[in-house]
């Protein structure tokens, strides 16, 4: 895209670059939050989202675990963007478990859904539904082809300036083909009551490994 790129002086006086090679190598862009060197930056805080971890090509992990990356100060929510997630085991169910530290929070997690299948009559509504000490995805995975899952998460906290009485929530959109195998797209709420502060989450199966060709977990700033 055509364009320049003014430098101010701070007295209103511009310099104006024609091309990139204007720019030497001393030279930085200060954005909001951060300074990166222009064309070589490794800038992640670009004043919206804020990448605070990943997780790439993982192969057969026990689990997949981002612990300390909560930031109540700095971070109203948290996006998770997970791509091509399977199972080692076929016809399993991923949890999902909010963290503390090093430790996973217990507790009845509430949640309720709509799934609906692409290339089956198979779809409907669920609420009122709970499990014990962890959350559990509705829609099972396989090891065929193509038996893998996507989805996008958003996190919110129990503490700080936008907490809910003591409750973790989260909202999920996923798309997956499960073990049978049919293709679902599914809307999922989840909600566990609890004092003890979220500080990280953990994505595992009932049994059997995970493996992902990646997990980004980012924060939305105030």
């Amino acid at each position: 895209m055509p364009g320049q790129i003014k430098i101010d002086d701070g007295s209103g006086n511009y310099t104006v670059l024609t091309n990139g090679g204007s720019l030497g190598s001393d030279k930085t862009i200060t954005i909001p939050n951060e300074t990166a060197t222009l064309a070589t930056t490794t800038a992640t805080d670009l004043g919206g989202l804020v990448k605070l971890a990943e997780a790439e090509n993982i192969s057969a992990a026990t689990d997949i675990t981002f612990d300390s990356f909560v930031n109540n100060t700095l971070y109203n929510s948290y996006q998770i963007i997970w791509n091509n997630l399977t199972s080692g085991n076929d016809n399993v169910n991923m949890r999902i478990y909010f963290r503390n530290s090093s430790s996973d929070i217990t507790g009845t997690y509430r949640k309720s859904y709509w799934r609906a299948a692409m290339d089956t009559t198979t779809s409907g509504f669920v609420a009122n539904s709970n499990d014990t000490n962890f959350h559990t995805v509705p829609i099972g995975f396989g090891t065929g082809t193509y038996e893998n899952h996507r989805g996008l998460m958003t996190l919110y906290s129990n503490v700080g300036e936008f907490s809910n009485s003591d409750v973790i929530h989260a909202n999920y959109t996923m798309y997956g083909r499960n073990q049978t195998p049919d293709l679902f797209f599914a809307e999922v709420g989840t909600t566990l009551e609890t004092s003890t502060a979220l500080e990280g989450i953990k994505f595992q199966f009932a049994s059997g490994t995970i493996s992902a060709d990646s997990i980004y977990v980012y924060g939305v700033r105030k």
